[in-house]
């Protein structure tokens, strides 16, 4: 294709928009002769050849993208920035600020547009397009450093290809089956992908997962990627995410609370790899905002798998998840009925109350859900407003301490159910919300809170009266499920009164990265030291600053005791899986932290076998 020539191969560009979008639905005649014609002779003609089933796809423009990039490997000169909106479905003359067309959307012409950027297929990005990824930043964080990116282009072509060969050959077999051998079940065992890194949270298309080996631990792996950035000179923080933890906890869940269907909190950990896993497990969604609403929707869980469980939601969010089928949502306020009223009217409501005082570790009830006094007017308004109201709800808080705080919540929800069949509703729903423990070692905090859940749901709610009961679990799902490596990139010694030492660390990581919620956790988190002593070493009291130019980014309030150390040593922070990369920012211009997914056989054959 070249600059000002609508015509790639002898196919234009409306020509070739057309044949990307049929493989999905069951033809594919544009893109075979492409490749062809680029010298894929492998290809197989469109008769009789098995395509791809809608759900191998985590969406349409996936495979646009996988095809954009095997248009990258036949050395095609370059995509205008008028050809590339075609490509993507977007009327000509259409302002992006519109977003695009249908069968896009906005996220999806994003990707899009920063691989062609970072390819070079656009070499020179107009400040419009680089306006458009930096709002796409703003709205969305897997794009927050995209438009710096599109700026600097300091990737080239060559990653793009490899991603596509895996990604195309693994789930189209058809088009060049000579080269299938290389791929096992669409995962691979090394490293690849837009970044050439596993799992880089950066990219919205993170690589394939690390299998783990029969006798490999995740823990194994954490020190071997130490070693391997040691050996490079290299010193860049990194998690490693565990994700067969993801289903030895969905397990558990089952286990203890046997009549709760879980409905995990997107907000803790919206990992890709996370949120795909808890699909193929069976899990329901707590989703609150269109955004996130999107991420779950788009990997092809159907609308009655979520809850969009944020009791004050913007009209706009409203507006998507009636379009979407998403019919379950939280309300605790007269001005929230009014606006489902008028923009979501067939939605089946669930009331929030205010919980009691739980000693959460991050208590909600001062912003979220109504007092039990105010339910009844509440019901009745939305009886008034023709909203049916099907449950109630409630959240104890994140990192609930007090287990008797559910027992007393359920049996609120069950006068909130009475107030709602006299006045009309059918009350079908309960709904615990979250704040149960996620910690490595809180296995019996956790058993002693389903205990008395399940006895409070016997006595409240008993089995035959119709009541179906879910939780919004997220700390206990993804806590434990990785582990932080950062490096020690800078030091500090000081005498206190008395000539005792204390010492300070900068790490390259802190509370704008990963560390933005441990500030208000009440007990520091004190690190594994990757490093060896020839005796038991002396302690000293040591703050651990973060690396930006922030005097308020630092790990805890509170010091830790650490032995000394010397800058460039390694320490290993676990049970960082939850409210940790969802939060993190580039502030200072320090990049998000680099994940690298790993899966055991078990896991994998899971996915493998997953609808």
């Amino acid at each position: 294709m070249r600059s000002g020539d609508c015509t790639l191969v002898g196919f234009s560009a409306m020509q070739l928009s057309r044949s990307l979008l049929l493989p999905y639905f069951g033809v594919n005649p544009g893109l075979c002769a492409v490749l062809k014609e680029a010298g894929h002779n492998g290809c197989k003609g469109t008769q009789g050849t098995t395509q791809p089933e809608a759900s191998s796809l985590l969406s349409l423009w996936e495979w646009t993208r996988a095809s954009l990039l095997m248009f990258y490997d036949t050395q095609l000169d370059c995509l205008t920035e008028s050809q590339f909106l075609i490509l993507n479905g977007v009327h000509v003359g259409r302002s992006l600020e519109e977003g695009p067309m249908f069968p896009f959307r906005e996220n999806g012409l994003a990707c899009n547009l920063h691989l062609c950027l970072r390819s070079r297929a656009i070499s020179k990005p107009s400040q419009g397009l680089v306006e458009f990824l930096g709002r796409m930043g703003r709205r969305f964080a897997g794009f927050k450093d995209l438009a710096v990116e599109a700026g600097e282009r300091t990737a080239g072509a060559e990653e793009g290809k490899n991603w596509a060969h895996r990604t195309v050959l693994s789930r189209m077999p058809e088009l060049c089956p000579e080269n299938t051998s290389a791929v096992v079940s669409g995962m691979s065992t090394h490293p690849g992908g837009p970044r050439e890194q596993l799992g880089a949270t950066g990219s919205l298309w993170p690589s394939e997962p690390i299998i783990l080996g029969p006798d490999e631990s995740a823990q194994q792996l954490v020190l071997r990627k130490i070693q391997e950035l040691t050996i490079a000179g290299r010193q860049d923080p990194f998690m490693v995410a565990d994700l067969d933890v993801l289903a030895r906890r969905h397990q558990t869940f089952l286990q203890a609370l046997p009549q709760v269907q879980p409905f995990y909190a997107v907000k803790c950990n919206s990992s890709p790899w996370v949120l795909l896993i808890l699909a193929a497990l069976g899990t329901g969604f707590d989703c609150a905002s269109q955004g996130e609403l999107e991420q779950v929707l788009g990997l092809g869980v159907a609308p009655s798998r979520i809850i969009f469980a944020n009791p004050c939601k913007a009209i706009s969010h409203i507006q998507y998840a009636a379009r979407r089928g998403v019919q379950l949502l939280t309300f605790d306020s007269e001005e929230e009925l009014a606006k489902v009223a008028q923009h979501h009217p067939g939605a089946r409501l669930v009331l929030r109350i205010q919980a009691r005082d739980s000693q959460s570790t991050f208590p909600l009830n001062a912003k979220f859900g109504a007092q039990l006094e105010a339910c009844t007017h509440l019901l009745q308004a939305a009886r008034e407003l023709g909203l049916a109201v099907v449950g109630a709800s409630f959240h104890v808080g994140s990192d609930c301490q007090t287990p008797q705080s559910y027992r007393q919540a359920i049996a609120d929800c069950h006068c909130v159910f009475d107030m709602g069949r006299r006045v009309g509703h059918c009350m079908s729903l309960l709904d615990l919300g979250g704040g149960f423990p996620g910690t490595e070692g809180s296995e019996a905090k956790f058993e002693e809170i389903a205990t008395v859940i399940n006895a409070a749901r016997a006595q409240y709610f008993p089995e035959g009266t119709g009541v179906q009961v879910i939780a919004e679990p997220g700390r206990f799902y993804a806590e434990s499920v990785c582990t932080a490596a950062v490096n020690i990139i800078a030091k500090k010694a000081s005498l206190e009164p008395g000539g005792h030492r204390k010492m300070a660390y900068y790490l390259n990581e802190g509370h704008y990265g990963s560390f933005r919620i441990s500030l208000r956790e009440p007990v520091p988190r004190i690190p594994i030291v990757v490093k060896e002593f020839p005796s038991e070493p002396r302690l000293f009291p040591c703050t651990l600053y973060g690396p930006t130019c922030d005097a308020f980014d630092r790990l805890s309030l509170k010091e830790v005791q650490l032995p000394e150390l010397d800058v460039g040593d390694w320490l290993i922070f676990p049970d960082m899986g939850a409210y940790k990369i969802s939060m993190s920012s580039t502030f200072n211009g320090f990049p998000i932290i680099t994940v690298y997914n790993a899966v055991g056989p078990q896991l994998r054959s899971l996915l493998e076998t997953a609808p």
